[in-house]
C-alpha cells in the first residue's frame, strides 16, 4: 500500500515507458493536484495544470512560490513537475522557492512528484530525499549508472523491465526495491 500524502517521489523512464500513465493512476491518492506541464498530457484528469511559456528554472521557481501559497490554504495537495530534467542544469541548480518545497513540502501538506527521462539530471538533494522512487525501463550509460547507484538491489531488477509490458521498480524509503506489475 502506497502512502503518498505529503511525500516526495520520482518517476523515471524513457518516453512511452509508462511514467505518465502511472502518474495519472496515482492522482487517485490526491484531491487537489496541480501539474507543471510541458506537454498537455493531464488535460483528461482532475488535475489543474500550468504550461510555462518557456522551460526555464526561473518559471519553475516562480510557480513553486505560488504553489506554496496554495498548499498553505489547502488548495493544492500535490505538485507534479513533468519532464523535470528539462529545468535542472546541474546538481546544485535549485533556486529558493523550489528548494523550499523540496525541503519543507510536508510542512505545507504537499506531496511533490518529479517525472523525468534522465535521472542523472535531477539534483541529488531531490532524488535522495524521496520517499518513493518508481523506475520504468531506462537506457543510456549515465541513466542506468545513476539508477544502479541508488540502491544495491536496483541492478538485479533492471534487466526485468520491459518496454512492452510497462512493468516498473518501486523503491520505498527504508525498504528493498521490488518489481511491480503494470498498472
Amino acid at each position: 500500500m502506497l502512502r503518498l500524502t505529503n511525500k516526495k517521489f520520482v518517476i523515471f523512464g524513457i518516453q512511452q515507458s509508462g511514467k505518465t500513465y502511472l502518474m495519472k493512476n496515482l492522482l487517485n491518492y490526491f484531491h487537489k493536484p496541480i501539474v507543471f506541464e510541458v506537454h498537455p498530457d493531464y488535460r483528461d484528469t482532475k488535475a489543474l495544470y500550468y504550461t510555462p511559456p518557456t522551460c526555464s528554472l526561473v518559471e519553475l521557481n516562480n510557480f513553486c512560490g505560488k504553489i506554496k501559497a496554495l498548499a498553505l490554504k489547502g488548495e493544492c495537495d500535490l505538485l507534479i513537475i513533468d519532464e523535470a530534467d528539462l529545468f535542472f542544469k546541474n546538481n546544485l541548480d535549485i533556486p529558493p522557492n523550489v528548494l523550499d518545497l523540496v525541503v519543507n513540502h510536508a510542512h505545507y501538506n504537499l506531496a511533490i512528484a518529479f517525472l523525468s527521462r534522465r535521472p542523472q539530471d535531477l539534483p541529488t538533494k531531490i532524488v535522495e530525499t524521496c520517499h518513493y522512487t518508481f523506475i520504468f525501463i531506462i537506457e543510456g550509460v549515465n541513466a542506468v549508472d545513476k539508477i544502479k547507484k541508488m540502491h544495491k538491489g536496483m541492478e538485479a531488477l533492471l534487466p526485468s523491465l520491459s518496454f512492452e509490458e510497462h512493468n516498473f521498480i518501486i523503491k520505498e524509503l527504508g525498504n528493498a526495491p521490488y518489481l511491480a506489475n503494470p498498472v
